[in-house]
């Protein structure tokens, strides 16, 4: 949450304004993970306040210093994983405006972060991803803000560049203050967000001696209570997200690419995901195979999100067809299958009925399209050509990264494509779906950039809070613009991370252009706001 705040002290003075800021028997035993340190919280949030000088209110409300307050809040969800906060693709950020320049969207700032398709993870002001640069793994921590690395860690890791440009695909997991990431050859992490320090770490190849796919570790991690899930094995993996510990391992055979995806199976919590050759579904708790279906595709290519749809599961893969699947307890059934879309990397979005995502059956990204499709049929609603690359969505708006780089905006809308926007974000392939959090858009191409891109339309200033004392030594006045309409005053006796404000009760009058309300506070300190429902 960011909430910019007037605050004004006991004597009345302004302070000024500030930012706030598949087949599972008993588990296995492995080894302790080779490193482990305790971990350190802090709070998400604070408040800053500043002390006024004036002795007779010091004096009058001597329990603690009356503070006034003029806030209004900005609440924006982080995007702390592969995929946003639900793991699909969406926000519910606002964008603010249905087009923008011709140059496109305002550059915040722009980083260096080595090679690799390592998607960006923003929690708590910070940004968190992956790349390699000679030989070598690095995460980093960039500042939302500025862009400026607050903490990095590397480790040798080959590149292997295998048919592409190589380094790290998993996409870091942020939890509190902690942060988790993978590397192509299972170098595994559990980071302290603040510091980078490493409070565990683990590999999936050399100390559990789970087989290395093709292309390299891609399923970014997912945290579920107290366990740490990854796609690695046959059908998973869990780990104890505080010690590294195993708590369950499928088998050590190889993996898909695809992430886990959470669902319920008669009631049992679950992920549903790719393995080598099939779609699998285990059980959280004990890693138990629920139930699987066979998948094979060209070269093992099953790589997109597994997506849930009215209780059935939408599958597709590289130059292979799309299929609603059935599960019924362990047995599963194909309700429709066709060829009207096969995705390589980005599942797309699933909006209602609809899924929009990018169709490529070639080699060549240039010749992709963008599809709608009807999932209750399979059948076709509109196609577009366009670069194979990724997207999400917010404000019932496409947010689309073409492969070359084009970011392009266009409407949810299953009847027709309406492009709303284009312009060039990065140049260079682009297959990392961008993130989205606090109006903020986050870019990377696979050679060695991310930006930052201003994507929100900026807020509209708060009413300012006029304070004033009556002729009463315990009196305050409160006014704020008639033109201000709508708002209401809300006071509370402490600014936490979980405040709670009530509204105050008495009704203000109009005297001229002002609302105004005259108070009794109580003693201690209090704090006042306006905020509009």
């Amino acid at each position: 949450m960011k909430t910019l705040q007037s605050d004004l002290a006991a004597d009345l003075v302004p302070a000024g304004q500030d930012d706030l800021e598949s087949h599972a028997g008993a588990p296995h035993r492995f080894p302790r993970p080779s490193h482990i340190a305790d971990g350190r919280r802090r709070s998400a949030t604070s408040a800053l306040t500043t002390s006024g000088s004036g002795a007779r209110g010091a004096a009058i409300f001597c329990a603690g210093l009356l503070w006034v307050a003029s806030a209004w809040a900005m609440i924006a969800a982080d995007w702390p994983q592969w995929r946003g906060p639900n793991r699909d693709g969406t926000s519910a950020e606002v964008i603010g405006f249905s087009a923008w320049p011709a140059e496109g969207p305002s550059r915040l700032w722009a980083a260096a972060v080595g090679t690799g398709f390592s998607s960006l993870a923003v929690s708590q002001g910070r940004v968190f991803t992956l790349g390699n640069a000679n030989e070598t793994d690095t995460v980093f921590c960039l500042s939302a803000d500025t862009g400026k690395v607050l903490w990095s860690h590397s480790y040798a890791c080959a590149l292997d560049p295998n048919l592409h440009e190589g380094g790290p695909s998993a996409t870091p997991a942020v939890e509190g203050e902690r942060v988790y990431t993978l590397s192509k050859f299972g170098h595994l992490f559990c980071f302290d967000a603040t510091t980078g320090t490493v409070q565990w770490r683990t590999n999936l190849i050399e100390d559990l001696g789970i087989l290395k796919p093709e292309w390299g570790f891609a399923g970014s991690p997912f945290i579920a209570g107290d366990k740490l899930l990854l796609n690695a094995g046959g059908h998973g993996l869990a780990l104890d997200k505080l010690t590294g510990a195993v708590v369950w391992l499928s088998n050590t055979s190889r993996a898909g690419y695809s992430s886990p995806v959470p669902y319920e199976h008669d009631g049992v919590p679950a992920i549903v995901m790719f393995s080598q050759r099939r779609v699998v579904g285990a059980a959280v708790e004990d890693g138990r195979l629920l139930w699987s279906h066979a998948w094979g595709t060209q070269y093992d290519m099953n790589i997109a999100d597994i997506l849930l749809f009215n209780g059935d599961f939408f599958i597709t893969s590289f130059n292979r067809s799309a299929a609603l699947l059935n599960v019924l307890g362990s047995s599963s059934a194909l309700v429709w299958q066709k060829r009207n879309l096969s995705t390589i990397l980005s599942p797309g979005v699933l909006l209602g009925q609809h899924l929009y995502a990018f169709h490529d059956d070639s080699d060549t990204p240039a010749e992709g399209e963008l599809r709608c499709l009807d999932l209750t049929t399979g059948d076709l609603a509109w196609s577009k050509p366009m670069w194979t690359g990724s997207l999400i969505s917010a404000d019932n708006k496409l947010i689309i990264l073409a492969g070359n780089g084009e970011l392009i905006l266009a409407e949810v809308n299953p009847s027709a494509y309406v492009e709303l926007a284009r312009a060039r974000a990065l140049e260079g392939r682009c297959w990392t779906p961008p993130a989205l959090a606090d109006g903020r858009l986050y870019c990377r191409n696979a050679g060695d950039d991310v930006v930052a891109l201003a994507l929100a339309a900026a807020p509209a200033p708060p009413p300012e809070l006029h304070v004033a004392r009556t002729s009463g030594p315990d009196r305050l006045r409160l006014a704020w613009p008639r033109a201000a309409s709508g708002f209401r005053l809300e006071a509370t006796d402490r600014l936490t991370a979980s405040t709670t404000w009530a509204e105050v009760s008495i009704v203000p009058i109009v005297e001229g252009e002002q609302h105004v309300v005259q108070i009794e506070p109580l003693l201690g300190q209090q704090l006042y706001r306006l905020r509009k429902p």
